[in-house]
């Protein structure tokens, strides 16, 4: 996540990457746009790296890696 945030990389970027790394497939159409949203509109004013580690920990927390990783 910090070397994401570091080399400025676009919200799309951030998602497409943490999925990638993390269950080592693409994020579907909506869970791009789900995750793409949340930068759009941070929640309680969270900057664009707590927004990324909060997406990286709900990928963690996805059935599939608790199931299949």
């Amino acid at each position: 996540v910090q070397k994401l945030v570091a080399a400025n990389a676009t919200p799309t970027q951030i998602v497409m990457s943490l999925y990638l790394s993390t269950l080592s497939r693409n994020p579907s159409a909506s869970e791009l746009a789900a995750g793409v949203a949340l930068f759009a509109s941070p929640p309680n004013g969270e900057t664009k790296a707590q927004v990324a580690e909060d997406v990286q920990f709900a990928l963690l927390n996805k059935l599939d890696f608790v199931y299949n990783y």
